[in-house]
Parts: C-alpha cells; structure tokens; sequence
C-alpha cells in the first residue's frame, strides 16, 4: 500500500548547529499540525550536530547527508526539496525555531487560497534576550491575512527589512520552487534566499502574507552565515542582470533595480564595517533612482573611518526611533 504524502515536508539544513539544532527539531515534532515529514540534511557537519539529531526518531524524520558542505545551506536545501513528498514545502534553519501554530496557519490559509503557490508571515527577531517583530508585520497586521500581486509584493521588497518570506518562515509550493532553479548553490556565499524569492515571486505573480508570527530568528547563534561570509557585489549584478533578462514590465523591472540597488547598498556599508570598500557605483542602477546613485556615489568617496562613524550614527539613531 502506497505512503500517504504529508501535507507539509519540513526542510531543515544542518551544519555545525549543535547548540541550536534540538531547539530547532523539539520546535516542529509537538506541532498543533501533524500532517508532516521532516527532512534534515546534514551538510558535512564536523561538530556534535549529528548525535543531537541522533536523539530524535521516527517515521516522519528523514536524514540525509552531504559529503562537503555547501555555502549559505544553498545545496543542503536543494537536496531537501529534491527528497520532499509534500506539495508544500516549510523551510527552517537548524538555529531557529517556530511558534506552535505556524503550519496550522499556513494550512488554514492555503485551504481558502488554493490559487497562491507562496506564503511568508510574521516573525521575531532575537537578539541578546532582546526581541522585536519583523517591519512587514509592524505595518500590516491589522490587515489580516491578504494576498500581494507581484508589483505590490515588489514594492515591499524593496523596503528596508519589509521582505517576506524569512527563510525559517517560508512556505513554497514544490513545483515552484523547482520551475525557478532552487537556491543559487555553488554561485553565491550570501543573499541566495532572497534572489530564490525573487525568482519564485516572479513567478507566482502573487504571494500571500498570513498574519501570525511564525517563528523566531535568532541572530546570536553559531557559525552564522550572516557573520562568516560576505556577499559579493559582482555576482548580486550578474544574478539581477539574469532576473531581468525575463521581465518585460517596466513597472517590475524598475522596482527590481530599486531592490537590487538596496541590496548592493547594504553589501557596501556591511564590507565598509569590516574596513574594506568597492567602487559602489559600478554595482548600482543609475535610471531606478539617479538621486540616490549620486549619493552613494559620492559616500563611497568619503574616508572609511567616516564612513563607518555615519553608519554607526543612522543605525543608533533608526533603533531610538524605529
């Protein structure tokens, strides 16, 4: 007799999480919403993150490995939706956790939606015992759950932290994922989660946002992806120029050079915080908005101690009043 598919097929990418991963595992196992397989992909670990994984079992948990692992989860992952039964994939990474009725949520949205492939939601931030609330989730809860054409859904995007899904939070029809080529493994160390939404919003043409909080973030983990690797300029270019290639809207192709200009941006102030800087304005696009071109431009030019005291000064002064 052939295995009913689970509802929901939960990808957790693991490497040298030990501290975090069994947080992660006891987050999903005792969910509200059952209808579940959990994948963990073990990317070469050379901690202890196997023998805490070894103290979970059962039928619903599957454990596959990589021999060498890959940057950004980017592979482990691809490895996790090539494995899943599920029509919908939920990702997690192996130092987050979810809230105890995150896929009930998503199911109960998804049944009412059966037209929407892509899902994002709430999420907490964490970081020393201090937690905030994703930007997104500021600004629209009082809307309840909704759906976002691709113009709007982009309008967003290009916000300062108002993008959706965070990774731990993400819900993807299998398909869609597959039809937009997966994570970017083995071409990008960093910022390969949000060129795959990009991808699979495009897509989509439509995303939907649930109005629950579906996990925390926890930004003071281990062997972070945030803090050991560095995006690189030139392949954000190169992966926006490939993106572009295939949109004919010139509404969507201006706002996605406004995304790729913000990125491009927080690329430059996080290498100028590690004292080292590029020549910014061969990275950004001119003709989504000259003005700011003009400026970074010109901060570029600025001395990095000055630079990095600026940056100091508007990051203190958007938490006083953020």
């Amino acid at each position: 007799m052939a295995q009913q598919k689970p509802f929901f097929s939960v990808v957790i990418p693991i490497y040298n999480k030990g501290p975090h991963i069994a947080r992660s595992i006891n987050s999903v196992l005792p969910h509200t919403f059952q209808d579940i397989e959990l994948i963990i992909v073990n990317d070469a670990s050379t901690d202890n993150s196997l023998e805490e994984v070894a103290k979970f079992s059962g039928p619903r948990i599957s454990l596959y490995h990589r021999e060498k692992p890959g940057p950004g989860d980017y592979a482990a992952r691809n490895l996790g939706i090539e494995k899943a039964k599920a029509e919908w994939i939920a990702f997690l990474d192996a130092d987050d956790e979810w809230m105890p009725r995150h896929l009930e949520s998503y199911f109960e949205f998804i049944d009412t939606h059966a037209d929407i492939n892509m899902f994002g939601c709430g999420w907490l931030y964490e970081q020393k015992g201090i937690i905030s609330t994703d930007r997104y989730y500021n600004a629209h809860k009082q809307k309840g759950n909704h759906v976002l054409n691709i113009v709007q859904y982009l309008k967003n995007f290009a916000r300062p932290g108002y993008y959706f899904p965070h990774t731990s939070t993400a819900c993807i029809r299998k398909h869609l994922l597959k039809e937009a080529g997966g994570f970017p493994e083995g071409i990008m160390q960093r910022g390969g989660d949000l060129d795959t939404w990009l991808r699979c919003a495009l897509l989509a043409r439509q995303v939907g946002w649930s109005s629950h909080i579906g996990g925390i973030y926890h930004k003071d983990s281990v062997n972070m992806v945030t803090q050991t690797a560095t995006a690189c300029p030139k392949i954000i270019k190169s992966r926006t120029e490939m993106i572009l290639i295939n949109v004919d809207s010139p509404a969507e192709r201006n706002l996605l050079k406004q995304i790729h200009n913000g990125r491009i941006i927080s690329c430059f102030k996080s290498q100028i915080m590690k004292n080292t800087k590029f020549p910014i304005h061969k990275f950004l696009f001119f003709e989504s908005n000259p003005l700011r071109f003009v400026f970074w431009s010109a901060i570029s030019l600025f001395p990095e101690t000055l630079i990095i005291k600026l940056t100091r000064i508007r990051k203190a002064f958007r938490t006083l009043f953020c």
